[in-house]
């Protein structure tokens, strides 16, 4: 995938910051182009961030797509003197910006590829996140599970540098598997800590920390500092999508943990620096509890949760060779 020098976000807040001229669009072009012409970011009179493609007018037909949140349709716009037509997309809500922005950029990459297909192109993706494009409130995530969801990504961003777009799929957690990642090889649970004297980290229920299939398992652990110097979750996504990680697959598997990009601005606030990492093989010394630790008769029809903690500080962390791992069938539980 072709990625833009610069954000639709950074670009549609600069021009949000420039004067307007009365009756008149605030442009900006990009650096794609369709054979009518160049495509566009734009600010309206109403401060509305656009992202106008040229189209031919035979084209233009009865699609006309609006939510509260965000419009989509043909227009045509007098342009050096002559009228031509455009798909324009615009964001009609400030809570819907940030993925607006990230499906601007999205549809900017498939006319890169595609230029000479400018009107399916950009139907078919913005069809694509009309699910995601929905100006709904959500209940905010607190400081420990941002703090989870940090790990999750830095993991994520490690995995895309030595493997590429694809490892997205190996994201299983948010899609209810036991382990937050799986390969064909080898499966892993991140976890996340804030406290600074000690590595503890906590399990749920007794699957967490069973193989799947026999495979090796591993812990993957950081401590983290909340810090104001610290990187946001928001910044860190912003990395992995720079990474060629499908923008849409990834917000879609955020929205099943519970983050959505619409709070990404209340999220900015939290910032985290990792004072630690460290890689454990759950293997017959790793304290545990499991179906195989928990004999005796009767026991596991009487319980019907389990929570608990483990302290890895004095357990010997070991090294997986990220590059080595190999990508799973998909099997969801």
């Amino acid at each position: 995938m072709t990625q833009l020098k610069e954000s639709s976000s950074s670009i549609f807040t600069f021009l949000r910051g420039q004067v307007p001229a009365p009756h008149k669009l605030t442009v900006r072009s990009t650096e794609v182009a369709t054979p009518q012409g160049t495509v566009v970011h734009a600010i309206d009179g109403n401060g509305y961030p656009t992202l106008l493609i040229p189209v031919p007018p035979s084209a233009e037909n009865s699609i006309d797509w609006q939510n509260r949140s965000v419009s989509f349709g043909y227009r045509t716009l007098p342009v050096a003197g002559k009228h031509q037509s455009f798909l324009a997309l615009q964001c009609l809500s400030e809570r819907v910006f940030p993925q607006f922005s990230l499906l601007a950029d999205d549809i900017l990459d498939a006319l890169a590829e595609k230029p000479n297909e400018a009107d399916p192109v950009t139907r078919q993706t913005v069809g694509r996140w009309k699910e995601m494009l929905q100006d709904t409130k959500q209940r905010l995530l607190g400081e420990a599970q941002l703090a989870g969801l940090y790990g999750e990504l830095v993991f994520l961003e490690q995995l895309a540098f030595h493997h590429g777009p694809w490892v997205i799929r190996a994201w299983t957690g948010p899609r209810g598997n036991r382990h937050d990642f799986e390969f064909a090889n080898a499966s892993f649970e991140v976890k996340t800590t804030t406290n600074h004297n000690n590595m503890v980290v906590a399990f749920h229920g007794v699957r967490q920390l069973e193989s799947t299939g026999g495979l090796p398992l591993f812990v993957i652990a950081y401590q983290v500092e909340p810090t104001p110097q610290g990187e946001s979750v928001p910044t860190l996504l912003q990395r992995v999508f720079e990474a060629g990680i499908d923008r849409l697959e990834l917000l879609k598997l955020l929205e099943k943990v519970g983050y959505f990009e619409a709070d990404s601005g209340h999220y900015s606030a939290y910032r985290f620096s990792a004072l630690a990492v460290k890689t454990f093989a759950v293997d017959n010394d790793f304290p545990r509890i499991t179906h195989e630790t928990l004999t005796a008769p009767g026991i596991l029809d009487r319980i019907t949760a389990i929570q608990y903690s483990v302290d890895l500080g004095p357990i010997e962390d070991t090294e997986f060779p990220l590059e080595q791992l190999q990508e799973a069938v998909e099997t969801w539980e």
